[in-house]
């Protein structure tokens, strides 16, 4: 009798966690996107809730926010860290792979050195919250060697540390949310 009560409590309290985390607010919300993680390989159209400047879940069900980001039809990926990098369009490789290449990696590179880059290339839950939506179709970096200071095309929203400094394809004067990332230094 003892453990039917210790199991039938147990179930209440784990459905009680796992309804309060669906039913909590989030500060912004990106639903109904092809979220893509590079490290992962998740791949799949979901929806992002953001907290505090950070991933708080990656969901198919419906969730909350203050401000809500409608990415159907588009990609959600970590921000581009070195979208220069390999000189490509991303049509010309897989989009797992360009997003290894231009997110992930830049991020792995300096993870030993920089220990903040270890929540940065990533689009996980407790990963920092910089994200790119973007319309695959569309994205392109149009900056040249004459002009190079040129927002891409085809991004939707530019997400730093949770704060919007792209919001439906213009920049957002005002936002500065970005953080300095610095090596530890070593006292002598």
């Amino acid at each position: 009798m003892k453990k039917i009560i210790l199991a039938t409590v147990c179930i209440v309290v784990v459905s009680m966690i796992a309804i309060s985390a669906f039913a909590a607010e989030y500060d912004l919300v990106i639903k109904s996107g092809r979220v893509m993680d590079p490290e992962t390989k998740y791949d799949r159209i979901a929806n992002v809730g953001i907290k505090n400047g950070t991933i708080a879940i990656i969901t198919n069900k419906s969730i909350k926010g203050k401000e809500t980001i409608d990415a159907t039809g588009h990609v959600v990926a970590p921000g581009f860290i070195d979208i220069h990098a390999h000189g490509q369009n991303i049509g010309d490789y897989r989009m797992q792979e360009a997003l290894r290449k231009m997110c992930l990696m830049p991020a792995q590179t300096l993870e030993g050195f920089v220990p903040q880059m270890k929540t940065k290339g990533r689009l996980q839950e407790g990963m920092d919250a910089d994200i790119v939506v973007f319309d695959p179709e569309t994205i392109s970096d149009v900056g040249t060697y004459e002009a190079p200071n040129q927002p891409a095309v085809g991004v939707q929203s530019l997400l730093v540390n949770g704060t919007l400094v792209v919001a439906d394809g213009k920049l957002v004067l005002d936002a500065a949310p970005g953080q300095p990332i610095r090596r530890p230094i070593k006292k002598q």
